[in-house]
């Protein structure tokens, strides 16, 4: 059968459609934050794996290095950290879930900072640490009370911290901080000396402060090694910001915001549309050059959990995005140490992996 004039514009559009759809498929083009990395994703496997229920270790939700040991927050359980010590193989539980002196209320996210494991539990206010090689060495958990912030509740309500970041001379944190903040400055007495403004996005117009809080408080910090710069990484809603720490004052030198969530006002609070958004930075370590973005870009109703991501994205510290990398074996949370990068799973089981980034 002969193929007309017409016939032929139309096959010419529909393959240029196909190779359109096709490419953009390959590339992650319809993936707002995945399209402003230019160049190829490399793909990389992991250089090892171990499995962390055979070690006792159920339920990992943030990993730290410390010398020889691996420090786990773990996301459910009767304690908050384990500490496995690779050269014995023993694992010590600690930061116990209680209501007891030197328990903590519920499973908190751990920061490692020196020799210390610092847990900010905002259920009490309270903001512990625990040394890790005095606990290794005695076998139990040494852990002392940093501070307490009941005071600085009662001078503001709104003023509630949720999830507290040590630095050297004071803490980043978010939570319910009143306005429209998205993370602050405290100094050694837990009192806000600075903030950095949120995310006004279009669909936030009339929101609440309490909602635009909600968003907010889950966020992710990493603080360069000299101390200087930070960056906060939002999980709802994909964006970040990069800031200059002169003493206690944060002045933003870099934003990038790529997409919003949905979340309204209800009677009971911000409820957020579960099967619409989607999740987008899950962690962020950095050195001295760089920024290390750990990124999901999954639904709530997709199959696999939306807190296991394959897409590490770097860029400098100046915002410039510089190489993106695509994680054949999903991870949830990540720390660096060199070009080592370690991370944790829990799907399909408890797992860490180890990759080496070139």
């Amino acid at each position: 059968m002969a193929i007309t004039t017409m016939n032929k514009g139309w096959l010419y559009f529909i393959l240029v459609f196909l190779l359109t759809i096709l490419s953009s498929c390959r590339t992650g083009i319809q993936d707002p934050v995945l399209a402003a990395f230019p160049g190829k994703m490399v793909e990389i496997s992991p250089i090892s794996e171990l499995s962390l229920e055979d070690k006792g270790i159920m339920s990992p939700s943030t990993v730290f290095k410390y010398g020889k040991c691996f420090i786990f927050g773990l996301q459910q359980g009767d304690h908050s950290v384990d500490i496995y010590d690779t050269d014995t193989g023993n694992l010590l539980k600690s930061g116990m879930i209680g209501r007891a002196y030197g328990e903590v209320s519920t499973n908190i996210r751990p920061q490692v900072v020196g020799q210390f494991i610092y847990l900010y539990d905002h259920s009490t206010d309270k903001y512990w640490r625990i040394d890790i090689g005095m606990s290794i060495t005695k076998g139990k958990q040494e852990i002392e009370l940093v501070s307490s912030l009941n005071q600085i509740r009662g001078q503001n309500e709104l003023f509630i911290p949720i999830f507290v970041y040590k630095t050297s001379s004071g803490a980043l944190s978010t939570g319910l901080l009143g306005g429209h903040k998205w993370y602050n400055y405290l100094n050694s007495d837990f009192e806000e000396t600075s903030f950095i403004e949120d995310c006004d996005f279009d669909n936030f117009k009339g929101l609440s402060d309490l909602a635009r809080n909600n968003v907010h408080l889950s966020s992710h910090f990493s603080v360069s090694p000299d101390g200087s710069r930070v960056i906060c990484a939002l999980q709802p809603a994909a964006a970040f910001s990069i800031s200059d720490i002169n003493g206690q004052e944060l002045t933003e030198s870099y934003r990038r915001t790529f997409y919003s969530c949905e979340v309204k006002d209800t009677p009971s609070g911000p409820a957020f549309n579960s099967r619409s958004n989607r999740e987008a930075f899950m962690d962020v370590c950095s050195d001295e050059d760089n920024v290390y973005l750990l990124y999901s870009g999954q639904k709530f109703h997709q199959e696999i959990p939306v807190e296991e991501s394959s897409y590490l994205l770097v860029l400098d510290w100046n915002g410039k995005f510089k190489k993106a990398y695509h994680l054949s074996g999903r991870i949830r949370s990540m720390c660096l140490e060199g070009n080592i990068l370690y991370g944790v799973s829990q799907y399909p089981e408890a797992k860490m992996l180890e990759y080496s980034l070139n």
